[in-house]
């Protein structure tokens, strides 16, 4: 399959580095979130957080690199607006938002409205 010139472009470095931050970082929030919460929503009892500090501390790390993420995401979508650099700022600005409340009063800080 031959692609003319000028029709391909090459994604930014930056949306692919945004890329692969957003995506480690998200699944390292999500099993600390799973280590904090799933215990509790499981059986009932708050036996398990008694690892919240260090927990919190662990995801200290992946959020940055989610505020890293979105900084690229948004040098990539400058220099060329695509949906993937818009859908990668979009999933980094919820990230950064929810992932602190979820962290801190898990599910139900979530599901009340």
């Amino acid at each position: 399959m031959h692609i003319p010139d000028g029709q391909y472009r090459p994604r930014p470095v930056q949306l692919v580095v945004a890329t692969a931050l957003l995506a480690s970082a998200t699944g390292v929030l999500l099993v600390l979130w799973l280590v904090m919460w799933l215990p509790v929503l499981l059986s009932g009892a708050a036996t398990s957080l008694f690892a919240w500090p260090l927990v919190l501390v662990l995801a200290v790390a992946p959020w940055c690199a989610v505020i890293a993420a979105l900084v690229l995401g948004l040098v990539a979508r400058s220099e060329q607006p695509t949906a993937s650099a818009d859908a990668v700022i979009g999933i980094s600005v919820i990230l950064v938002l929810v992932v602190p409340a979820a962290l801190w009063f898990g599910v139900p800080a979530l599901l009340v409205t």
